[in-house]
């Protein structure tokens, strides 16, 4: 009888640091690792919840934010492979918009 071990592989994440990290796992997560999806979730909802909260939304609607985001990025793998930055210049429609307080009224930001 043959004696099978198995050895867990380290995730292609593993050292990286910043937005080489996030990519990498965000490649993982698209490939349906569920370990790449929590690291990301880990390491980016603090930024989310901020950017949220910063915008002036109140605890529980800021709650349901994080989750949407989540849900919305892993609900369908591969639907969103490569973040695309907006034309120079332009900005969502009014509907899409946030409203927001001046940065000056955001302590974070002072």
């Amino acid at each position: 009888m043959t004696d099978v071990q198995t050895t867990e592989v380290d995730p292609p994440w593993e050292g990286l640091t910043g937005a080489e990290l996030h990519a990498a796992c965000m490649q993982a997560a698209q490939e349906g690792d569920r370990r790449a999806m929590a690291r990301l979730v880990e390491e980016l909802t603090p930024l989310v919840w901020h950017v949220a909260r910063g915008n002036g939304l109140d605890r529980s609607v800021a709650e349901d934010v994080v989750q949407t985001v989540w849900l919305a990025l892993f609900s369908q793998p591969g639907s969103s492979a490569t973040p695309r930055p907006s034309p120079r210049g332009s900005s969502p429609p009014p509907a899409a918009r946030p409203r927001t307080r001046s940065a000056a009224a955001c302590s974070p930001c002072r």
